[in-house]
């Protein structure tokens, strides 16, 4: 009888370990993306929610550096899922056009990348701090969205819907549609002329009709 109350104590001490290292890493994580990392101290990241100077180190052994590379992994890994998500919804769907599919899944790509706008600051700003592990996890992830995007399009392309192209570097010219216009988000220098939605949409016009079959061309 005795075991499981000690047994109850420990899940609820494991519980608020959990909860207060969260909370560690949200008070970073804001820190981070305000302030950057560099002047950012753990004195203040303790403050920040209350705790003893020092404390952290139990949850953290290797201080902010080591809050830093998770706060990228996590925030990264939540991404992917929810692109994952959304990438289920327009990969097989050949009825849909090609077109709105690119667009669709742009629009939901940025709309993922921006819900979360400190993970992006940090990341822009912090990423020569990023270990091997991470930055490869990194790298990985989003090769594995590009090779899917080249698949797409390789089976479009099987369809008579555009021609036969280098599906994987077709792929980078639509990813970076997107990147162009993070860059405006975390930088402030905007090439869009201001208006994403019609440049996101005059880019993919400019990349299909550069794809059209020979035999679709106008006479």
């Amino acid at each position: 009888m005795s075991k499981q109350p000690r047994s109850r104590s420990a899940t609820s001490r494991d519980r608020q370990a959990a909860e207060r290292r969260e909370q560690l890493l949200a008070a970073a994580k804001s820190l981070f993306a305000e302030k950057g990392y560099h002047a950012t101290s753990t004195r203040m990241i303790s403050q920040k929610i209350g705790m003893a100077d020092g404390l952290l180190y139990h949850y953290f052994p290797d201080g902010k550096m080591e809050m830093l590379q998770t706060i990228i992994r996590d925030g990264h890994e939540q991404r992917v899922s929810r692109i994952d998500e959304s990438w289920f919804l327009v990969q097989d769907d050949p009825n849909v056009p090609l077109k709105q599919c690119l667009l669709d899944f742009l629009l939901t790509i940025y709309r993922i990348l921006l819900s979360d706008k400190e993970l992006l600051r940090i990341q822009f700003r912090e990423q020569e701090l990023l270990d091997g592990v991470v930055l490869n996890y990194l790298t990985e992830s989003v090769s594995q969205r590009r090779t899917q995007m080249a698949k797409l399009l390789e089976r479009r392309a099987a369809l008579g819907q555009i021609r036969e192209i280098d599906y994987e570097a077709a792929a980078v010219q639509i990813m970076s549609i997107n990147m162009l216009i993070v860059f405006k988000t975390v930088s402030g220098i905007d090439l869009t002329d201001g208006d994403t939605e019609s440049f996101r949409e005059r880019l993919i016009d400019n990349l299909l009709d550069g794809w059209k079959r020979a035999d679709s061309a106008p006479d």
